[in-house]
């Protein structure tokens, strides 16, 4: 025990080990020597409240003061140098993270090899005019003097200096504005020197400068064919769109002659009015749109697998022969836990992006899609807010055609809708 005294000179006895209990509530003074000094591990437990260092003396411009404090997960403080630190914190942030403060170490230049991925457009009808390119990639944002931008024919190897050339803050885009015409027709990449850095010329996105372009109406008409029965009723047609719609009422399913507890198994195909619209004998190129939608207000009396799987593209076959794929285009898994919600894959399987996890309602947004056929080689550009992808595919010309298809596979309990639209068609010279 320990005996207490008070200004009446009255005494209190108290347990031992209750002295300094009251020390958090207590406003203590340090004198000249005072300090703590631990004989084992000890813990201060802040218990989700705010606790505050304030006061400390300025010590940045302080030589000796280099070290950092850090702490484990178990909330063990220590003195560490930081680079583990820094470095982890590195791994774990995104890439606009990364880039945003890349670029503010080098007053907003960028410092890593330029990178091009996208031009736009990525085909040019040769025109006696000043025109507008978009280049988009990383490590754009180039010094204000000791920079050089290039078209580089890809057949020579000559080189056009560009410039008029604007940059981005952000390191990702560059905006070129050239006089075409006074350039050769052909297929073009970008170079690019900022500073003592150059990008891989090789590998650069590219465009082509073309004597015209043969811009078609897209007047298609839309087949609903029907798969074990089922023909879905509600989809709309345009002339140059179709909107898939599916919900799960079971009226509209036996309407449709679909089982309330079967799988959705729907296909639209289009036929062209005019079959050179994507003859493969010509040269084309196809701008077009898609978008996918999804809610779980399905009805309580249904019960079947999770899921979403549809396939949106160009396509060889056409009528039953569409049953499982598309040659060309993007593939979507929607709902569930097993899939995820959002992804989407080229139509041969290759991740694209969009995994958002699973949620109960979720709209895919718009996925812009470019088919460009020049020869025997189909590429397509993938492109919104997080895609900016570019494949390209060997195509097989004895098919003579391609059809702009979509193939809906709803196993789900929910309301599903996908569009197809198809906005600019080019036949190439």
């Amino acid at each position: 025990y320990v005996y207490l005294l008070s200004e009446n000179n009255e005494t209190r006895r108290m347990l031992a080990g209750d002295l300094g209990k009251n020390v958090a509530n207590t406003a203590l003074t340090s004198q000249p020597g005072a300090g703590l000094n631990l004989g084992s591990n000890w813990t201060l437990n802040a218990n989700s409240y705010a606790l505050y260092f304030t006061g400390l003396p300025e010590k940045s411009n302080d030589a000796i003061f280099g070290k950092f404090v850090g702490r484990n997960a178990a909330g063990q403080i220590a003195e560490i140098n930081g680079i583990k630190a820094i470095t982890g914190a590195f791994r774990t942030a995104t890439e606009g993270e990364r880039v945003d403060f890349m670029l503010s170490l080098n007053s907003s230049i960028s410092s890593g090899a330029p990178s091009v991925n996208a031009v736009l457009p990525s085909i040019i009808q040769n025109l006696n005019e000043i025109q507008y390119l978009i280049i988009e990639g990383i490590n754009l944002n180039l010094h204000p003097t000791n920079r050089l931008v290039a078209f580089v024919n890809i057949a020579t190897g000559q080189e056009y200096v560009c410039p008029n050339i604007q940059t981005q803050t952000d390191g990702r885009q560059i905006v070129i504005e050239y006089n075409l015409s006074t350039l050769p027709l052909g297929d073009y990449r970008i170079k690019i020197v900022n500073g003592a850095v150059i990008n891989n010329v090789a590998s650069s996105a590219s465009f082509s400068l073309v004597n015209q372009l043969n811009w078609v109406p897209i007047n298609l008409t839309w087949e609903n064919i029907a798969l074990n029965g089922a023909r879905n009723t509600r989809s709309l047609y345009s002339s140059n769109q179709i909107q898939y719609i599916q919900d799960d009422n079971v009226a509209h399913r036996i309407a449709d002659g679909i089982s309330p507890t079967t799988s959705v198994n729907a296909v639209f195909e289009s036929t062209a009015q005019s079959p050179l619209i994507l003859n493969l004998n010509k040269d084309f190129y196809l701008e077009s749109e898609i978008s996918h939608g999804w809610s779980t207000q399905g009805n309580n009396n249904i019960v079947y697998s999770e899921g979403v799987i549809g396939f949106i593209g160009l396509s060889y076959y056409k009528q039953n022969d569409l049953l499982n794929n598309i040659d060309f285009g993007v593939r979507m898994n929607v709902g569930g836990t097993s899939l995820g919600t959002g992804k989407l894959y080229t139509a041969q399987g290759e991740y694209l992006g969009g995994d958002i996890g699973w949620q109960g309602n979720y709209n895919g947004g718009i996925l812009k899609i470019v088919f460009i056929k020049k020869g025997g080689v189909l590429k397509i550009l993938y492109r919104n807010s997080t895609i900016n992808k570019i494949v390209s595919f060997n195509v097989d010309l004895s098919q003579q055609y391609l059809y702009p298809s979509i193939l809906i596979n709803n196993t789900a309990n929910s309301d599903f809708s996908a569009s197809f639209r198809l906005v600019k068609l080019a036949i190439l010279s």
